[in-house]
């Protein structure tokens, strides 16, 4: 991992750029929001680039950002940090800009788009080992070019936390006295939201599943087509684009079978909030997700096996209570301010 110059010594350029061109809204839109936040508080002059229609450009707003901040795209920059990389592409071919593209995916690389990251010596900044990974084999970028950012989300503080698992389930509309497991994720193949569903029918404990769209991408309609045709047990509730402060106040265990995440930033929130996670997916989560410390990876070969894995430990209440004081103490090295810290010493 590359070693940050002295900030101190850095002058900061007179506009950092940042750009994304999503319109909907999943964990990598939610790390640049984080991203930008930190960015400006840490005084850098922050030019924000997104469509008019994006739910990122709404949550910029509703946080105060676009108001204090130029969003005209023709501002000439000195740095342009983008969020993928057709973002990226909007810099065009001009000289004298450094460029940074934030890796939350292991996307599919053309030749075109190899040439382009090492003719203009892009640095990349990967949420995870996994993504780095793939960067460094896949497109054979130089280990000097990759930095693996150190990122968790700012969480907002409840001064009363029983209070605020109360109001989040009369809003969900569920009762105080039942274990809820939650799941958060997009509709998409990989999330496996079908087999999840699956393994609660029948089951006492409650389900509450937040789901968010907006990606209009065919695999997020077929997705969304196939639950719609499955008759949903009672015990599971589905709500779609829930504000996550509020999902996270409500459930009590936190559960995904997703094959795979790049970062799992929904894990990374539930064991900052100390929320036990279980989890089949490979990848991201491996970075702070410790083995029967801080959660569980749930790795049988069936998922009918997983659920009785998954529900046989959440009936033990004392490794529930040793796994919530040791989520809290996990991760503390990570947060936006952190990887702000790590863009401005990699790209300056």
């Amino acid at each position: 991992m590359r070693v940050n110059r002295d900030l101190r010594a850095i002058e900061i350029p007179s506009v950092l750029k940042l750009v994304a061109s999503e319109t909907g809204f999943g964990g990598g839109e939610r790390i640049f929001l984080d991203l930008a936040k930190a960015l400006i508080e840490l005084d850098v002059n922050v030019v924000i680039v997104t469509p008019e229609e994006s739910k990122l450009r709404k949550a910029l707003s509703d946080d105060g950002i676009l108001t204090a901040q130029s969003i005209d795209a023709k501002v000439k920059a000195t740095v342009m940090l983008a969020n993928d990389f057709k973002s990226l592409l909007k810099s065009g071919l001009s000289f004298g800009m450094k460029r940074g593209l934030i890796c939350h995916g292991p996307w599919e690389l053309t030749w075109k788009k190899k040439a382009y990251l090492k003719f203009f010596r892009v640095d990349l900044f990967c949420v995870s080992n996994y993504v780095a990974g793939f960067t460094q084999s896949g497109m054979r970028i130089r280990r000097s070019k990759v930095c693996i950012l150190n990122y968790g989300p700012a969480l907002k503080k409840e001064p009363d936390l029983d209070s605020a698992k109360v109001l989040a389930r009369e809003k969900f509309g569920l009762r105080t006295d039942t274990k809820i497991i939650g799941s958060l994720s997009r509709y998409h193949s990989v999330k496996r939201i079908d087999e999840l569903i699956e393994i609660f029918r029948g089951r006492e404990e409650i389900l509450l599943l937040g789901l968010s769209t907006g990606f209009n991408t065919q695999d997020e309609i077929v997705t969304k087509n196939l639950i719609g045709r499955i008759e949903l047990p009672p015990n599971v509730k589905i709500f779609e684009n829930i504000e996550t402060s509020i999902f996270f106040d409500a459930i009590d265990v936190l559960i995904s079978l997703s094959s795979a995440e790049t970062l799992g930033l929904t894990f990374l929130e539930a064991s900052a909030r100390g929320i036990p996670t279980f989890t089949t997916a490979k990848g991201g989560p491996n970075d702070f997700l410790i083995h029967g410390l801080n959660g569980f990876f749930l790795r049988n070969e069936s998922m009918q096996e997983n659920g009785k894995e998954f529900f046989k430990k959440i009936q033990d209440n004392n490794l529930l209570e040793r796994l919530v004081r040791n989520s809290k103490a996990i991760n503390s090295h990570r947060n936006p301010k952190i990887s702000a810290n790590q863009i401005i010493g990699t790209l300056l």
